[in-house]
């Protein structure tokens, strides 16, 4: 479920994996892998998502609340 949260944050952003990758200092392939469930996130790769999107990560864990911790104006 975790790949499938991973896949709508990164429709609301707007990004391809290519770019999201990019942002979080990782190869496209790894955000694939992520998103289909092969592999899990690493407590680095969430640290970033956290500080790059704002994300919180209760959301991403297990889908309650908001997606974001606040406004990314």
């Amino acid at each position: 479920m975790i790949g499938k949260r991973l896949r709508i944050l990164r429709k609301e952003l707007g990004k391809r994996q290519s770019d999201m990758a990019k942002d979080l200092g990782l190869n496209a392939s790894a955000i694939s892998q992520m998103e289909s469930g092969k592999i899990r996130p690493s407590i680095e790769s969430l640290l970033a998502m956290w500080k790059t999107y704002k994300l919180d990560l209760h959301w991403l864990l297990t889908g309650e609340g908001e997606m974001f911790c606040e406004s990314r104006n």
